[in-house]
């Protein structure tokens, strides 16, 4: 495939038929009636329209492919085999044998017409034309020919450059079911998962490509140097997808193994969670409104995977209580923040989680993130950690 930069993104572009099997077709200038779009070629099929031949009538099914193949016959080189094709097509009168030759017959042509299509939306794009008009031409082209990887990709370019991220993914992942192996499409969903701040999933696409793209394993490399797959920061929600990246045992494995091979030792993707989401008011242990939705994301990730235990860890900062001594402050945090994992565990009870599965642990002030008394040390040092210890292989 050629490739070609669609504003600023890599994308590909069809490969033109070679001059040996099909001469180039005119763009023709008259607004086209199947797209509405002005310059749009015109095909075979547009052609019998216009002659008055209806396609969709089952008495003129012949007449339609006859010609069809007389207009295949004008551009094709083996003119010969193609005569006697249209000598033997007359000859058939059963009904279903011809309603077959001209399904596969149109179904070839719509995927011709849709590359045509395809060209002048890159024209218009070389020109300057304006994206509804783009956008319009490979809709069409994917509603003619559904199988185009190139042509999902090229949408979600668009899409992800007028930030409209969620349609730019389903393109892309609409892609990837017809070439699993895109390698421009994987770059491509790695980067709109990073405008989306899903990191774990940024991760896991670029992967996928890091071996032979430099710039993704350098964004590898940057969200895992900021921890962004293992910290969900108290503004934001990590959704049941990106956690699934870590809590699932064999997809995690296989990420880290595609980074391994792309040379990245050291920066395994462990399956735990540190959420600042997930909080209280000062020395209590009543969770603040607003975790409702982090809670009930966790509980669906968890439901959709086979575990042997969750282990939820609740750390305080170092703050001591006024009317309390030292010892006793460092024991009243550690009761605290056991009290709070309790706290957590139960509303993921609540929300199907078996109670045998669910261990906690109080840590207290023992374990701190971020050394120092100043009110950004001692946010960071209040915390809680959703670790998953995955089933062994034996008892899986």
């Amino acid at each position: 495939m050629a490739l070609t930069r669609w504003r600023g993104n890599a994308v590909s572009t069809p490969q033109r038929r070679s001059p040996n099997r099909f001469p180039r077709r005119r763009v023709g200038t008259r607004k086209n009636a199947r797209t509405g779009v002005q310059g749009v070629p015109c095909t075979t099929k547009v052609r019998a329209l216009r002659y008055g031949i209806d396609t969709n009538s089952g008495r003129r099914l012949e007449q339609t492919l006859a010609f069809s193949l007389e207009i295949y016959l004008k551009t094709s080189y083996n003119l010969t085999i193609m005569q006697n094709i249209l000598k033997k097509i007359h000859r058939f009168s059963g009904i279903l044998f011809m309603l077959t030759l001209s399904q596969i017959a149109l179904a070839v042509e719509d995927c011709d017409y849709a590359t045509d299509l395809l060209f002048h939306a890159y024209h218009l794009y070389e020109q300057g034309g304006e994206f509804s008009q783009q956008k319009l031409l490979f809709y069409k082209s994917l509603q003619l020919c559904a199988n185009q990887p190139d042509v999902h990709n090229t949408l979600s370019a668009i899409f992800k450059q007028q930030g409209k991220y969620s349609k730019a993914v389903y393109h892309y992942k609409q892609s990837l079911k017809l070439r699993p192996d895109f390698s421009h499409t994987w770059d491509g969903l790695g980067e709109t998962y990073y405008k989306q701040k899903r990191f774990p999933l940024s991760v896991e696409a670029y992967s996928h490509t890091c071996q032979i793209n430099k710039d993704s394993k350098r964004q590898i490399i940057t969200v895992l140097r900021n921890k962004g797959v293992a910290i969900t920061n108290k503004d934001d929600i990590i959704d049941k997808e990106n956690l699934l990246v870590l809590y699932d045992t064999q997809r995690r494995k296989a990420i880290n193994q595609r980074l391994l091979n792309c040379g990245l030792r050291g920066t395994e993707v462990r399956p735990i969670q540190i959420f600042f989401n997930l909080y209280f008011d000062s020395k209590k242990t009543v969770l603040r409104a607003g975790t409702k939705q982090q809670l009930d994301e966790i509980a669906a990730a968890l439901q959709e995977i086979n575990f042997l235990q969750v282990i939820i860890h609740g750390h305080t900062d170092v703050r001591g209580f006024a009317d309390l001594s030292v010892v006793e402050s460092k024991q009243r945090n550690l009761q605290l923040s056991k009290e709070r994992a309790t706290a957590i565990a139960n509303a993921l009870i609540q929300r199907g989680i078996s109670k045998k599965l669910v261990k906690i642990y109080g840590h207290g002030s023992r374990n701190l993130l971020v050394r120092g008394t100043t009110l950004e040390a001692l946010a960071k040092n209040r915390r809680t950690e959703i670790e998953v210890k995955p089933v062994k292989p034996s008892e899986d």
